[in-house]
C-alpha cells in the first residue's frame, strides 16, 4: 500500500503535527508513504525526512508557481504511484483535484483540521475557497475530519461528501507521560515552589484563543490563592509581545505571569503545570488538551470544539467567554485534597491512554486506506465484467 500525503506547507502547527505522529507510528512493512508540501519544508518537514520519508517541496506563489507546481506533483505522483491520496488542509484538499484531473484513478481523502469558518475570524479568499471546495466535495472517495466540530460546520456551508469520517488526533502516550524529574526541572527553571498553583495556557498568540478571558481568570483566581503562577508558552508569548504584556498589566497579573514563548520541549512544559487551561472563542480538536490529560494534567476549557469530548467531565467545561466561570473551576480543583487531586491527574492520563492513544487514531487511518483501496479494486472488476 503506497500513500501520497499532500499538505499545505510543513510549518509548526496541528495539522502539520498529527501529520508526523501519523507517518511516525504507521506500520512501515505494510503502508509506503511520500508527502507533498505546496510552500516549505519547515520544521515538521525536517522531522518527517529524519524519519526516511521522501518529502518533496514545490514552494508554490503565485498562478504561475501554481501551474508548475501542479505539473511537478503529477511526475512525482507518476513516479511513486500511489494506492491513496490523502491531502490536509483546504488548499491542498483543491490542489489534489488537480492530479485527479491528470487521471490518478484512486481514492482521494480529503483531511479537515479546523471548525473555525466564522465569517468574522476567516479572511475572505479563504471563505471563497471553502464555499469552492463545498461544491466540490463529491470528488473525493473520503472527507476525514478531525472533529465533530469540523464535520458540523463544514457540513453547514454545504459539505455533501459520499462519505463521512471522524478520526480524532491520537497522542504518543510515550513521549507525552507523567515525569517527576521534568516537573522538578520545569519549576526549578520557572523558580516556582513546589506546592504553588500553577496553571498553563499553551498555543500561539490568536485572539480566537480567548486570552482575556484567560487574563479575567487569573485576576479572579489570585484573590483566592496569591501565590499562584501562570506559564504562557507558545508562539509570541513571550516579553516582546506589547499587546500581551499590556493585556497581563491591565489585569494586574504580570507579577504572577511566566511568559516563555515558543518552547521545543512542551512534554517537559505541561509537566510542570497543575492545570491546563484552553479558553479559546473557537475549536476543532485541540491537540495541548491531549497533551497535557497524556501527561496526567487535568485541563480546563471552554465549551469550544470537541473540547469537551476529549476532557470527558462536565464540571471541567465552562460557557465560551465564561472568566467567571473558568475562574471558579480552577478554585474547585486546588479545593480537592491532595489525593483527590492526584486521582484526576491519573484519571486524566487513562482517558487518553484509552480514547486516542496514537496507535489505535494510526490503525483506523491504515483501515480506511485498506478499505478504499478494496472497493476499487472491486470496482475496476466489476467494470471489467460488465464490458
Amino acid at each position: 500500500m503506497k500513500v501520497l500525503h499532500i499538505i499545505t506547507g510543513l510549518d509548526v502547527g496541528g495539522a502539520e503535527n498529527m501529520l508526523l505522529r501519523l507517518i511516525a507510528h504507521t506500520d512501515r512493512s505494510s503502508v509506503q508513504q511520500e508527502v507533498i508540501s505546496l510552500t516549505s519544508l519547515g520544521v515538521i518537514g525536517q522531522r518527517i525526512e529524519a524519519l526516511g520519508i521522501p518529502t518533496h517541496v514545490l514552494q508554490i506563489k503565485g498562478p504561475l508557481g501554481l501551474f508548475r507546481g501542479l505539473s511537478r506533483a503529477r511526475v512525482l505522483a507518476e513516479q511513486f504511484a500511489p494506492d491513496v491520496i490523502q491531502s490536509w488542509l483546504h488548499h491542498a484538499d483543491l490542489f489534489s483535484l488537480g492530479l485527479k484531473a491528470f487521471g490518478f484513478s484512486g481514492p482521494l481523502i480529503w483531511n479537515l483540521r479546523c471548525a473555525d469558518l466564522n465569517v468574522a475570524d476567516v479572511p475572505g479568499r479563504n471563505r471563497l475557497l471553502v464555499r469552492i471546495l463545498a461544491r466540490l466535495s463529491t470528488f473525493p472517495s473520503c472527507v476525514v475530519a478531525n472533529s465533530f466540530a469540523g464535520k458540523s460546520a463544514h457540513t453547514a456551508v454545504g459539505y455533501h461528501p459520499r462519505r463521512w469520517e471522524v478520526i480524532g488526533n491520537g497522542f504518543d502516550v510515550v513521549r507525552f507521560a507523567p515525569d517527576a524529574e521534568a516537573r522538578r526541572k520545569s519549576r526549578s527553571q520557572w523558580d516556582v515552589g513546589s506546592d504553588a498553583p500553577v496553571i498553563g495556557i499553551v498555543g500561539r498568540y490568536n485572539k480566537v484563543k480567548g486570552f482575556p478571558v484567560f487574563a479575567e481568570a487569573a485576576s479572579l483566581f489570585l484573590r483566592d490563592f496569591p501565590h499562584a503562577r501562570f506559564v504562557l508558552a507558545g508562539t509570541s508569548l513571550d516579553d516582546a509581545n506589547s499587546e500581551l504584556v499590556s493585556l497581563l498589566k491591565q489585569a494586574n497579573i504580570l507579577q504572577a505571569a511566566i511568559l516563555l514563548g515558543q518552547q521545543q520541549d512542551i512534554p517537559g512544559v505541561m509537566n510542570g503545570l497543575d492545570l491546563l487551561a484552553s479558553c479559546s472563542t473557537t475549536e476543532g480538536f485541540p491537540n495541548v488538551i491531549g497533551e497535557a490529560m497524556a501527561c496526567g494534567v487535568p485541563c480546563i476549557a471552554t465549551d469550544a470544539g470537541d473540547s469537551a469530548i476529549i476532557i470527558g467531565a462536565d464540571d471541567r467545561v465552562v460557557a465560551i467567554g465564561d472568566a467567571v466561570g473558568m475562574a471558579a473551576a480552577w478554585k474547585r480543583h486546588f479545593d480537592l485534597l491532595p489525593q483527590q487531586r492526584l486521582e484526576r491527574r491519573g484519571a486524566a492520563r487513562i482517558r487518553i491512554e484509552t480514547n486516542f492513544n496514537i496507535h489505535a487514531v494510526v490503525r483506523r487511518y491504515e483501515d480506511l486506506y485498506r478499505e478504499l483501496d478494496t472497493e476499487r479494486g472491486l470496482v475496476k472488476r466489476l467494470n471489467k465484467v460488465a464490458t
